[in-house]
């Protein structure tokens, strides 16, 4: 019997655990057993698994992960500044970290693989009161525990995914994956052959819920990689094979489900995938915005000219900037006299300078709105008869209302 089982003693429950593939479970009978905080997080320094779940101790790295979904940025900086993983690829076992910028000594080990590193096991020793060379026996277990798990493919995954996927589906969405060289590297470790045309899909939601959509997307056999997580309730899909002729959007729309769910361009050069990452964040974040968040499906071009828009808004600091002179005289007109023509101007442009539509809009009579047009004229010293000057009032006040 080997040091590890005399001191441990490990039970059937251990190993049945480890044999079904639970992630979850397998980190929460360390904590119970140990009462040491662990955690399971991907080669991008992102969580996959931990326990106690949600609960903070004070430590930047270990609260970054529960809070934010992976190591903080700044974290992530001291990571690369002190050789963290450096050392423990070195030491080709689980090492002891007391220096550097670390507030609890922790042991961390790398979960590995015919030289591909899939992800790191970590220990925190947040209670002074511990023997460090039992320490370092618990953390060996729990790393070949943690790797037995992974390789049994199911974890916290579904069961038709492989955590090779999901490494891939990270390293791709990530943009660590930029020569066509590596792409294909990844594609053949992975299992995976990605052909024809590709689109992005973010879903906002719970883990659990991810997991349930892209059990939904095999079924209706849209063929795609396993969810790539961003943060605490957002993940990226990449569709695939789609075809010159497909169109996923009737299938997606037809889920009866309460995901948000936005959708990039269809596009061809997968090495170009952060481009159209971003068409889908971006897309979520403006449906969401614009309360259409309870949509089976928003498409980056149903909402492109939005988009613009904002990304305009976004880099004016203020504004005034893009005010039109005739809406900031119409303001202060109104302003001195009690008046609210600045009102039938953003109504008129609202109806692109139709003035049946707009009249019928205000409730008044087409002469009524012309008299009220006509003296904003006059107040202005403008025409608004003139194209240019159109122009320029409806791309002001679109930035200006933000649609």
């Amino acid at each position: 019997m080997n040091e590890t089982q005399d001191l441990f003693g490990i039970d059937a429950q251990l190993f049945h655990i480890v044999s079904s593939g639970d992630l979850d479970r397998m980190c929460l009978w360390f904590y119970e057993r140990f009462r040491y905080p662990v955690a399971i997080i991907d080669s991008s320094f992102r969580h996959v698994s931990s326990a106690p779940r949600h609960q903070l101790i004070d430590d930047p790295y270990w609260d970054g992960v529960q809070t934010e979904g992976g190591i903080p940025a700044r974290e992530m900086a001291s990571t690369y500044r002190y050789q963290y993983v450096d050392a423990m690829l070195r030491a080709n076992d689980v090492i002891f970290v007391d220096w550097g910028d670390v507030k609890y000594p922790n042991i961390n080990g790398v979960l590995q693989l015919n030289r591909s590193v899939f992800g790191y096991s970590v220990i925190i020793y947040n209670d002074e009161h511990y023997d460090r060379q039992q320490a370092l026996r618990i953390a060996r277990l729990f790393n070949k525990c943690a790797l037995a798990t992974l390789q049994s493919g199911r974890n916290a995954m579904p069961k038709n995914a492989s955590f090779i996927q999901f490494v891939f589906s990270g390293e791709l969405m990530s943009g660590k994956l930029t020569s066509p060289e590596a792409l294909a590297y990844w594609q053949e470790i992975a299992d995976v052959q990605l052909t024809g045309r590709y689109a992005v899909l973010r879903c906002s939601t719970t883990q659990d819920e991810a997991y349930r959509l892209h059990a939904d997307l095999t079924r209706m056999r849209i063929r795609h990689l396993p969810p790539e997580r961003r943060d605490s309730e957002t993940f990226d899909f990449l569709l695939y094979a789609l075809g010159t002729g497909a169109k996923p959007e009737a299938d997606l729309c037809a889920l009866q489900t309460a995901w948000q769910l936005a959708m990039s361009e269809p596009f061809d050069d997968l090495l170009r995938i952060g481009e159209y990452c971003e068409q889908a964040r971006l897309t979520s974040e403006i449906a969401r915005s614009r309360g259409d968040s309870g949509a089976a499906l928003a498409c980056y071009r149903d909402w492109q000219s939005e988009i613009m828009l904002s990304l305009v808004r976004t880099h004016i600091y203020h504004d005034e900037n893009c005010k039109h002179k005739i809406i900031t005289q119409l303001e202060q007109y109104d302003a001195t006299y009690g008046t609210d023509y600045t009102s039938t101007l953003f109504a008129w442009l609202e109806h692109f300078c139709d003035v049946l539509k707009t009249a019928g809009s205000l409730g008044i009579h087409r002469n009524t709105l012309q008299y009220r047009l006509n003296k904003i004229n006059e107040i202005c010293g403008c025409d608004l008869s003139d194209g240019e000057t159109q122009a320029a009032l409806l791309l002001s006040a679109a930035v200006l209302t933000g649609h």
